[in-house]
C-alpha cells in the first residue's frame, strides 16, 4: 500500500488576468520560490491565489483561505497592529500611488510588518512584501502579488515600519519612496506621563527632565513614580526594555 501524501494539494483557481501573470518574474515566484505566497483580488476582497507555504503559515487549509473574507482574515491581525495597518499604512499607500503612479504600467512595492495569530493562538511577526500587479482605473492597487516571511526570531520589538518603493523605467532600479516607523501608544499612561516616560527611557533624570519648560523636580518625580506602577516596572531599565519591546519609543 502506497504511503499517503499528508501536504495538501493546492486546488486550481483562476487567476488574475492574462496581462499580470505574463511576466516572468511573477512566474518564476508562483513556480519556485519556496516561500509563503498568496495573491489578493482588492476588488473581490478575495484571495485567488494560495501556495501550501502560505497554508502552512496562517495554519488554514486552501478552502478556507479561498473563502474566508477579508474582515474575518483580518481578525488574526493582533488589534494593535491592525488599528495601524488599516488607517496609517493604507492611508500612505494610497497617498503614495495617487502622487507617484501615472500609468498602469508601473511598479510599486511596499513591505509592512505585523502580528499574525495562528490557529493555535501564538501570534508570529510576519514581514509582507506586496507587489501591486494590476491597478484600478483610478491607479490605485487592485490585485497583488504578496510574499510573506516569518520574522519571530528576528523581530524584538513590535514596531510598525513601512517602506514604499516604485521601479523608475527611465534608470531601470528601484528607488526607496517613504519609510516609515509606527510606534504604538502605553494607554495606560496620560499624554504627560508619556512625554516624560519617553525621557526616561533616553536615560534623562529626574532632575535633566525638570529643566525642560513646564516641569518641576518633585511633579516629575510623582509622575516617575506613576509610570513605574502603571508600567509595572522595578526600574528605568526595566522600563527601557518594556518600551522597546512594545514600541513605544
Amino acid at each position: 500500500m502506497g504511503k499517503r501524501n499528508s501536504k495538501e494539494k493546492t486546488p486550481k483557481k483562476p487567476l488574475p488576468g492574462k496581462t499580470s501573470l505574463k511576466t516572468a518574474p511573477i512566474n518564476f515566484l508562483l513556480q519556485h520560490l519556496n516561500s509563503p505566497i498568496s495573491i489578493f483580488d482588492s476588488r473581490k476582497r478575495k484571495f485567488i491565489y494560495v501556495n501550501p507555504q502560505f497554508m502552512q503559515l496562517t495554519g488554514l487549509t486552501s478552502e478556507e483561505l479561498y473563502n474566508i473574507n477579508l474582515d474575518e482574515f483580518l481578525t488574526r491581525v493582533h488589534a494593535k497592529d491592525l488599528l495601524v495597518v488599516l488607517n496609517e499604512v493604507a492611508k500612505r499607500v494610497r497617498d503614495t500611488c495617487s502622487k507617484f503612479i501615472k500609468n498602469k504600467k508601473q511598479q510599486l512595492t511596499y513591505t509592512v510588518n505585523y502580528r499574525f495569530k495562528q490557529r493555535d493562538g501564538k501570534y508570529i511577526h510576519v514581514l509582507a512584501q506586496n507587489t501591486v500587479i494590476e491597478w484600478h482605473e483610478d491607479l490605485q492597487r487592485s490585485v497583488s502579488l504578496n510574499l510573506y516571511t516569518d520574522i519571530s526570531n528576528h523581530k524584538k520589538d513590535h514596531k510598525v515600519i513601512l517602506t514604499i518603493t516604485i521601479y523608475n523605467e527611465s534608470d531601470k532600479q528601484w528607488k526607496t519612496i517613504l519609510t516609515e516607523e509606527f510606534l504604538s501608544k502605553p494607554e495606560m499612561l496620560s499624554e504627560r506621563e508619556q512625554e516624560i516616560m519617553k525621557m526616561i527611557v533616553h536615560e534623562n533624570t529626574a532632575s535633566e527632565i525638570s529643566e525642560k519648560p513646564g516641569m518641576k523636580f518633585y511633579t516629575v518625580r510623582s509622575h516617575w513614580r506613576n509610570i513605574l506602577n502603571k508600567t509595572g516596572c522595578k526600574s528605568q531599565k526595566e522600563l527601557k526594555e518594556l518600551a522597546h519591546r512594545e514600541g513605544w519609543v
